[in-house]
């Protein structure tokens, strides 16, 4: 499996969109990315997640959605609202991208982005996007992957 290059920013581009382009990396390399970034939390969220890991970093962390969440350099919106911010990635927009939970399905919205928001290997930037468990996010040079609600109660009380 391919490894991500931290050099520099424009290394872990470069190496990042190797990783997830279907030409070069086969499903199940991706799959194989997905899991890694997973089981290298050092805690495991319990519900809908985004997973994340940054140039430099040893471990990927994660953020639990709950009813939405604002991605961006510098997210704002609603107060109390959930935001996860890297004020250091001038690639990021202010408010990149946000992620709804709209009965029990998460829906994906570019916030109008000046990069665009990526998801798996499609090369087109999202307006809007229905995710999936596994799905990758590619958003100013941040790599993230959305894993949704680990437990289901799928029987009637």
């Amino acid at each position: 499996m391919k490894k991500l290059d931290f050099t520099d920013d424009n290394a872990f581009e470069a190496s990042l969109i190797r990783c997830i382009t279907l030409d070069s990396t086969p499903v199940l390399e991706r799959i194989q990315l997905m899991d890694n970034m997973f089981q290298a939390l050092e805690q495991k969220p319990d519900s809908a997640a985004l997973v994340y890991e940054l140039p430099g970093w040893e471990k990927p962390s994660f953020r639990l959605i709950g009813d939405s969440l604002v991605v961006g350099r510098e997210p704002q919106g609603e107060p109390g609202g959930n935001f996860l911010g890297f004020p250091d990635h001038s690639s990021l927009s202010r408010n990149h991208f946000r992620i709804l939970r709209d009965q029990g399905v998460f829906i994906l919205e570019d916030e109008g982005s000046r990069n665009g928001t990526f998801v798996n290997s499609d090369e087109q930037r999202i307006k809007q996007y229905l995710l999936k468990s596994g799905d990758f996010i590619y958003a100013g040079g941040v790599l993230f992957s959305f894993i949704g609600d680990l437990y289901h109660d799928t029987e009637e009380d």
